[in-house]
């Protein structure tokens, strides 16, 4: 008999099935490779499937939705109640196709393949913010260390007593400064690049597009309505916020 409802363990390479039909009798209990997928669920009549939202589970839910069958995706938390036994593939896939049969189930929103990219887009971005706000951190918190105070309060006034500052140091100014606006590497050398000449453009572009998904994404949601954060700048990040900007432009981080 045909099953009607299966539970699919994904994984990198080795794939496990548990299907029942529509009395509840177990009728699959399969094994097969990644390859063999798609050619397993072609030769099924449609039915339910079932597995646990993860970001491949995204990708093989559309493939087996254009096979006709109908595909929910689960939070593993919520499949995990239905575990017997020791955890394997078996009682995986198992726990996944009696979970999905479950009435009162929460199931996960399945992801076309732009909103995948461009989640990963912006995952990626934020990383690279987040390098930088602690590449500041750093300098800000280095800075004491030579004498170097950054001011957070207004100015003193005039005839008050304060501790000498001593200057940062040209190399530590030269560090401070935008990538764009230094000297490439062998600057000054007969024929080596002239100082101030932008260095390899390539290396931009992928956090060119990264800003241009961001701007994107502002758009979209100020042509419906939303509201953006009011953020206030922290001094000090103000201050020495050259230091991260070949990472990404200051002024277009939401």
């Amino acid at each position: 008999m045909d099953p009607t409802t299966i539970g699919l363990d994904i994984a990198k390479n080795v794939f496990q099935a548990h299907g029942v039909d529509q009395n509840g009798k177990v009728v699959v209990r399969k094994r097969f490779s990644r390859a063999k997928v798609l050619e397993f669920f072609a030769n099924l009549p449609p039915c339910l499937i079932g597995m646990e939202a993860c970001p491949g589970a995204h990708y093989w839910a559309r493939e087996l939705m254009k096979l006709g069958h109908a595909v929910k995706l689960m939070a593993a938390q919520y499949v995990k109640a239905y575990v017997k036994g020791n955890k394997n593939d078996g009682n995986d896939a198992a726990a996944i196709c009696e979970a999905v049969s479950r009435p009162g189930m929460r199931f996960v929103a399945i992801n076309t393949e732009a909103q995948q990219d461009t989640q990963m887009l912006h995952r990626v971005r934020s990383r690279l913010v987040a390098e930088r706000t602690a590449l500041i951190n750093y300098q800000s918190g280095a800075g004491p260390l030579g004498g170097i105070r950054h001011r957070l309060r207004p100015r003193a006034k005039p005839g008050a007593q304060h501790e000498p500052q001593r200057q940062a140091s040209p190399r530590l100014r030269r560090s401070r400064e935008p990538r764009h606006a230094r000297s490439p590497p062998g600057a000054g050398i007969p024929g080596g690049p002239e100082p101030g000449q932008r260095g390899n453009a390539s290396a931009t572009q992928p956090l060119e597009v990264l800003n241009q998904v961001s701007s994107a994404a502002r758009i979209a949601q100020a042509a419906v309505g939303g509201r953006r954060r009011s953020s206030r700048r922290n001094p000090i990040s103000v201050e020495i916020h050259n230091l991260g900007s070949w990472i990404c432009p200051f002024d277009q981080i939401g």
